[in-house]
């Protein structure tokens, strides 16, 4: 038994990979938005990760509208909502 712990079980634990995750991990990252972002109201941003995608609720930081299929950096998360805006360049 501790020959097949040692050979088999120890090492498949290390490379078990987490899809958890907290929208704070998030800040920075870049992602896509899914349903477009009013001024004044929330859209939808996917953001694809190791584990697979994410679909979050969004909100424009500067308060300037972002059409659906744009790419878009996440500046903060506040309220559980991501703030973000539009990658330059």
């Amino acid at each position: 038994m501790a020959l097949l712990y040692l050979l088999v079980i120890r090492p498949a634990d290390r490379t078990e990979n987490s899809t958890g995750f907290q929208l704070l991990d998030l800040v920075g990252r870049e992602g896509e938005v899914w349903i477009s972002i009013p001024t004044d109201g929330f859209g939808e941003v996917l953001v694809t990760m190791t584990g697979g995608n994410t679909n979050q609720i969004a909100a424009s930081f500067a308060g300037d509208p972002i059409p659906e299929g744009i790419r878009v950096v996440i500046r903060e998360v506040r309220d559980q909502v991501l703030y973000v805006q539009p990658v330059k360049g």
